[in-house]
Formats: C-alpha cells, sequence, structure tokens
C-alpha cells in the first residue's frame, strides 16, 4: 500500500466532498415538490432558487473534477463516474431512484463501490485484487443497508406521491429484513475475507447491535435515531483506521468532521427538546 502525500489528501477530500455534495444538492431540486408533499421545510429554496443551485452545483462539480483530474486520470475518471451516477440516479428522465432496484445499485456505487476504488488508486494500487473486489463489496452492501433502512422512513410519502422505490416496492417488514440481510452478509464476506479482527469486521460488529435494534423496535424515531448511530459508529470506526493504514489526512479529515456533524446533530435534538418542553 502507498504512502498518500499530504497535498494529495486534502485535494482528495475537498474534490471528493465537492462531488458528493454536487449529487445532493442536485437530488435536493429535483425532490422538492414531493420533501414539500411530506411537509419537509424547503424554504431555503426562497433564498437559493434551484436555478442558482443547478449553477452552483456546475461550477462545483467542474472545480472537484479539475483537481481529480491533478492527481491522475484514472482518479478523476472514478470521480466523473460517481458524478455521472449521482445525475442519474436525481435527474429525470431516467432517475435511477424511480426503477427499482436500480436505486440501490447506484447508492451502492456513488457512496460505497466506486470510492473504494478511487481510494486504491490514490495509493497507488492499480491492481484489482480479491481484497479489493470484497471490500467493495463490502462497502457496497452497507450502503445499500443504510439506503434500505433509511428509505423506510419515506415508503408511506412515496406511495402517496407515486414514485416507485425498492423499499416502497417491498414494504416496510421486508425492506427492514432485506437490510439486516445484507448488512449480515457483508459481515460474513468481512470476516472471511479479512478475519475476525479487521479493521472492516470491526466496525461491522460495533454497528451490530444497532441493526439488530432496527428489528426489534421500528419506530420511526427509533429507527431515525439508530440510523444515525450506526452511519456515526461504522464512519468514524473505519475511517479512523483507515488513516492508520495509511498515514494520509483524508481519513482522519473525514473523521472529524462526521464526528462535528454528530456533535450538532446531537445539539439539535437537545435544543428542540427542550423547546418542546417549553
Amino acid at each position: 500500500m502507498g504512502k498518500i502525500l499530504f497535498h494529495q489528501s486534502v485535494v482528495a477530500l475537498f474534490a471528493l466532498g465537492g462531488i458528493l455534495t454536487v449529487t445532493s444538492w442536485i437530488n435536493f431540486v429535483f425532490d422538492r415538490e414531493l420533501d414539500a408533499f411530506a411537509g419537509e421545510d424547503v424554504s431555503f429554496f426562497k433564498h437559493i432558487p434551484p436555478r442558482e443551485m443547478m449553477l452552483c452545483s456546475l461550477l462545483l462539480s467542474t472545480v472537484s473534477l479539475i483537481l481529480l483530474l491533478y492527481l491522475n486520470y484514472l482518479i478523476f475518471l472514478s470521480g466523473l463516474l460517481i458524478l455521472v451516477v449521482g445525475i442519474l440516479y436525481s435527474v429525470p428522465p431516467i432517475r435511477l431512484k424511480t426503477h427499482p432496484p436500480l436505486d440501490c445499485v447506484a447508492n451502492a456505487l456513488e457512496f460505497g463501490i466506486l470510492p473504494v476504488f478511487m481510494g486504491f488508486m490514490l495509493l497507488r494500487e492499480y491492481v484489482i485484487s480479491t481484497q479489493l473486489l470484497v471490500l467493495a463489496a463490502v462497502a457496497g452492501l452497507i450502503v445499500t443497508t443504510y439506503y434500505l433502512f433509511i428509505g423506510v422512513l419515506d415508503i408511506e410519502t412515496d406511495r402517496k406521491y407515486g414514485i416507485k422505490t425498492s423499499c416502497t416496492l417491498l414494504g416496510s417488514n421486508q425492506t427492514i429484513n432485506t437490510g439486516l440481510t445484507m448488512f449480515f452478509l457483508s459481515l460474513l464476506a468481512s470476516a472471511t475475507s479479512f478475519g475476525l479482527l479487521s479493521p472492516v469486521t470491526v466496525s461491522l460488529l460495533l454497528c451490530s447491535p444497532l441493526v439488530v435494534t432496527i428489528k426489534i423496535k421500528t419506530g420511526y424515531a427509533t429507527l431515525a435515531k439508530t440510523l444515525s448511530l450506526i452511519s456515526l459508529v461504522w464512519t468514524e470506526s473505519i475511517l479512523l483506521i483507515l488513516f492508520i493504514l495509511s498515514h494520509s489526512i483524508l481519513p482522519i479529515a473525514m473523521f472529524i468532521l462526521v464526528l462535528m456533524a454528530a456533535l450538532y446533530f446531537v445539539h439539535v435534538y437537545f435544543t428542540i427538546k427542550k423547546v418542546e418542553r417549553i
């Protein structure tokens, strides 16, 4: 495994973060009517019109891709593919999120499989090994698990609005059961390929009690809190371990960002609870 230079890590951090931000913005724009129908706050569109948000997306994606091209063309192609998948996921007429199971595949590629390949290329690992394929598969399964679990919260709204997704087809119980199956398949694949004490396996084991909670208590509030904990525990543990292995600033920077986001979430949650009590 090669060592990532400091400036390369910083460039990769901002570039990949920029691309994922762009895909998130695009999804917000094309989901604004559905979000409003679901009762979510979309008032920020009063301050940032959809056209301006799309223009910002174009500028940010251009800058991000130029930064990736600076690293090397393979990393650039990976970033471009992530961007294309994110656009196809949200933008009509293709809009993969409304074509199950392609919605699951798109999420697995954008947030799991392709970033793993990009990370290996950043470490100058250009040979497609069994270890790389298994790690990519595990990441894809984990992302799909998270997508299915979080999608349970939107089943009722999507059905009322006529949106077809993997979750609306499966229903609440089957969606959760499918997510559980994928999670434990990823755990089995990691334990078999990397060992019980490997970083990926240990991080998955840390999440296991939280995943089981989803099956025991399927209330929406409990589910949302559990999903946040799963994302936090798995992301922090695996990124911190990747930092130790690669001596790179990239994972530790992402670790800090996730931690800050978690602290902000906790602060907002308790602020809301305090207001409700008043």
